[in-house]
């Protein structure tokens, strides 16, 4: 009897270690959905790591634009750092579809590179 009682608790230890190990790994992969949900700069400044390398399209060369951003080519660059020469420092991400050649479909291709401040 003693062995079938000592078995049987051997069971429920293995069975609350892997019903442990189950929540663990559903609230890591929640917590990764929760944050893919929002927007991709905010996700980003809440990682230390994320926050490594974002464009701030305010102070960004042409040179860096160019090499950064997916469908941005050093005219249009040029022509990023042209505007906001003349029409003072963005406001929002969104500004950068003022900019000739720069469309909302740039954007969306670029918008998880770019920050503004």
């Amino acid at each position: 009897m003693r062995s079938i009682t000592r078995f049987t608790a051997s069971l429920i230890a293995v069975a609350a270690l892997l019903l442990a190990a189950s929540v663990a790994l559903h609230a890591g992969a929640y917590a990764k959905g929760a944050q893919a949900d929002r927007a991709p700069n905010e996700a980003m400044a809440d990682s230390a790591e994320g926050v490594s390398h974002l464009l701030n399209i305010n102070t960004a060369t042409a040179e860096e634009l160019a090499a950064t951003l997916s469908g941005v080519g050093m005219s249009r660059a040029e022509a990023i750092v042209a505007y906001r020469t003349e029409h003072g420092h963005f406001s929002s991400l969104d500004g950068l579809t003022a900019v000739k050649g720069i469309g909302p479909k740039t954007l969306k291709q670029n918008r998880h590179l770019l920050t503004v401040s």
